[in-house]
């Protein structure tokens, strides 16, 4: 008789690779006597890096968000009307909605220690200045004029990225916009989940990203008008533009939401953004570049390595942005 085991694994147990591993081993030696398993692996990092939250997707692209979840195997809400369970500090939200219940944000921050905790002495903390292909490997200097060599490197650092494959005689799209992202107080005793407004029902062209940053702020990311979010603009006047329009929709649109900023976040994106990417390699040098590139690790992170050590940049890599 075939027996179904439950297995659980945190902290500490899977705290390295090697960890990681071992549990993999004991895992599969199960399955080859036979049995079913079932693994539940709890904080690696010794706590939750995504948030229970859940997120909301709005607006039209809100059928093509739950096609592609439910293709990927993710149990996520359709409907025309908000889903009770979504508290939305807003007068009236327009559909159609996709909630995603097991959704949430990633402490980005919290995230990233962890990983410098995983990687440990392996990790070399300095500022690269030039890369190129040399041959079959790739010479890379640093601001101290350390130079080394190795077999095969990607190359993922946002706007400096288009400098360094300059250097190393590739070109690639160097236009910038910048984006703001403003903090307010949450005046209503409530949890939102994450929301992607694309609705444009406040205002055509405009769309939003709101997040809980704390139990009572609250911080919106707007889609603005590329005339309005220009490099060339300087950053004192896209600023701006950026906190009228975004307070205009808090008076406006929202509810329980003070309409005074008090913290802003200012970020510089290589166009073209909408959540595509893509990768291009000279020698044994591969260049990642688009926006929000973090959302997609660790698949994004396979994927880059993979194109290293086979020397093949694959089609998944080229990714336009979401809407060409």
């Amino acid at each position: 008789m075939t027996r179904t085991i439950v297995q659980k694994y945190g902290g500490t147990s899977v705290g390295s690779v090697e960890l990681i591993q071992r549990v993999a081993d004991k895992v599969a030696a199960i399955r080859q006597q036979g049995d079913n398993i079932a693994v539940v692996v709890s904080a690696m990092a010794g706590k939750t890096l995504v948030g229970s939250e859940g997120v909301l997707v709005s607006g039209q692209p809100a059928y093509a968000w739950h096609q592609a979840t439910e293709a990927a195997g993710a149990s996520v809400q359709f409907s025309e009307g908000l889903p009770a369970s979504c508290d939305v500090p807003a007068h009236r939200p327009v559909g159609p909605f996709a909630y995603d219940a097991a959704g949430g944000v990633t402490d980005v921050r919290s995230t990233g220690e962890f990983l410098v905790r995983q990687l440990g002495h392996r990790l070399i903390a300095e500022s690269v200045v030039a890369i190129e292909a040399n041959g079959e490997r790739a010479r890379i200097v640093t601001a101290q004029r350390d130079t080394s060599y190795y077999d095969a490197v990607v190359v993922a650092a946002g706007t400096g990225t288009p400098k360094l494959a300059a250097d190393a005689g590739l070109h690639l799209p160097d236009r910038l916009e910048r984006h703001l992202r403003f903090t307010f107080r949450l005046e209503a005793a409530i949890t939102p989940p994450c929301w992607i407004e694309r609705s444009e029902a406040w205002r055509s062209g405009f769309t939003s990203y709101s997040q809980l940053t704390s139990p009572t702020t609250w911080a919106i990311g707007a889609g603005l008008p590329a005339s309005d979010v220009a490099w060339e603009l300087g950053a004192d006047e896209v600023e701006r533009r950026s906190r009228t329009a975004v307070v205009a929709y808090v008076e406006e649109a929202l509810n329980g939401v003070a309409p005074t900023p008090i913290d802003k976040i200012a970020c510089d994106v290589t166009l073209p953004g909408g959540d595509g990417f893509d990768a291009k390699m000279i020698g044994p040098i591969v260049f990642v570049w688009g926006d929000n590139l973090f959302k997609f690790a660790p698949w994004l992170g396979r994927q880059l390595a993979k194109a290293a050590v086979n020397g093949d940049v694959p089609p998944e890599l080229h990714q336009p942005p979401v809407g060409d």
